[in-house]
């Protein structure tokens, strides 16, 4: 944990720390990011009520079956026009009542169940418990099979118009009922993003997700790694992570956080000329030898190229600077870390960017034999979002330094050298 530094916090963090839902409209069909998730708890049933259409109003709530709350299940909220809306199922016997998987590219119309919709609809197990379905139930036809999960997943949705008309929509869910029916410590719903068309009796075919990050916990060794598994880049400027039974690490030594490791922290120093790591008086002599060419000079802070007095001036204001200090703001850790949350913020509004495929180590931020209660959020373009959790009790395979973005670790083989060296990392 780095204290070395004064610490901030983003103003604009404000607004995405609310979890307002946010929602665009993408040509007739209106996309909400909701990003928010409910953890079981005995004391009540927890639920999330949701609106699709973006006019305030919710049309659905995800929710722990009341009547029997081993049962997440979904269900319609109010009137619409003449009917009520409707939920999409894969058959026509009402007392099964069980939800099918849809993936991204699915398209959802009318003749996609034959008609088939209802009010109330469950994830793994049917109204009169005696039917399992795809979303997370037991392995087998009846209890006591273990519970799988957890699943993610889209449904159906169909919003009623008027005159036996509908629009039609979807929920991205996710469903973790991962414990025993008898005991359901560690379940959760989430609900990440809806569709919804604008237009009446027309098809919505399900859209890709916004790319989202993940960190993978290790319980064996307590090591933690924040992902991005996607095939696109994700750039944010803030995360948290929340264990409410005091799970996390937060000393010197244990967690590794991004501040830690200067990680967007700035590049090299303008009018560091020679590329040294320092603007000093061997940059003089590189500028005053190159007085006059059109080729520019290394660390020039994009000006013409044409070596001339403004390449002195800059070497002038400069002097004395080492790389990393004349560069972008990187991350600072937010003050009131400790083992209920590991939050950080990125101070330049550009924002930092995880690029595919890559990951950053975390340390050892997790308590070996601590519960596994562990919330990921982090802040994309002003919205709080719901990062995936993921438990593994292998053999670490993540070290104590962030991946190398893939123009780095070009770089660093071009030049023959090693992490373990002097290098400066370039961001």
């Amino acid at each position: 944990m780095n204290t070395s530094r004064s610490r901030y916090f983003k103003v604009s963090l404000a607004a995405a720390a609310s979890g307002l839902t946010m929602g665009s409209a993408h040509a007739v069909v209106v996309t909400t990011v909701h990003d928010s998730t409910s953890p079981w708890n005995a004391a009540d049933s927890p639920e999330i009520d949701f609106d699709i259409t973006a006019d305030g109003v919710d049309d659905y709530q995800l929710l722990f079956a009341g009547n029997n709350a081993q049962k997440p299940q979904i269900t319609t909220l109010g009137f619409n026009g003449d009917g009520q809306n409707q939920i999409f199922l894969p058959n026509a016997d009402e007392n099964v009542r069980t939800l099918e998987v849809l993936s991204t590219g699915a398209t959802i119309d009318s003749s996609m169940y034959s008609g088939t919709m209802l009010n109330e609809a469950f994830f793994y197990l049917n109204w009169n418990n005696n039917h399992y379905g795809n979303w997370g139930g037991p392995g087998g036809a009846t209890a006591p099979d273990p519970i799988q999960g957890p699943v993610e997943g889209y449904v159906g949705l169909a919003v009623a118009a008027g005159d036996g008309n509908f629009n039609y929509g979807y929920a991205h869910v996710g469903i973790d009922v991962r414990n025993a029916m008898a005991a359901l410590a560690g379940a959760s719903i989430s609900l990440y993003e809806t569709g919804y068309e604008t237009e009446v009796n027309t098809a919505i075919t399900i859209a890709e997700p916004p790319p989202r990050l993940t960190i993978e916990v290790n319980t064996t060794t307590g090591e933690v790694s924040m992902q991005n598994v996607d095939t696109n880049d994700v750039t944010f400027d803030y995360y948290r992570i929340t264990s409410s039974g005091g799970a996390l690490r937060e000393q010197d030594g244990f967690w590794l956080s991004l501040d830690d490791q200067n990680i967007g922290a700035g590049g090299n120093a303008a009018g560091d000329f020679n590329d040294d790591g320092t603007v000093n008086l061997a940059d003089y002599t590189v500028w005053r030898d190159n007085l006059g060419s059109t080729g520019g000079l290394p660390n020039d802070d994009t000006l013409d190229g044409v070596v001339d007095h403004d390449y002195y001036q800059l070497w002038k204001d400069n002097f004395g600077t080492t790389a990393g200090e004349g560069g972008p703001l990187g991350w600072i850790e937010q003050g009131g870390s400790d083992s209920t949350i590991l939050a950080e913020t990125f101070l330049d509004e550009a924002g930092s960017t995880l690029t595919a495929g890559s990951s950053y180590s975390l340390g050892n931020a997790f308590a070996t034999g601590g519960a596994q209660d562990l919330v990921f959020r982090y802040a994309q373009d002003g919205k709080l979002l719901i990062g995936s959790v993921v438990y593994t009790s292998s053999a670490s395979s993540v070290g104590a330094s962030q991946v190398p973005e893939p123009g780095t670790l070009t770089l660093l083989v071009a030049a023959g050298l090693t992490l373990a060296g002097t290098c400066r990392m370039r961001r």
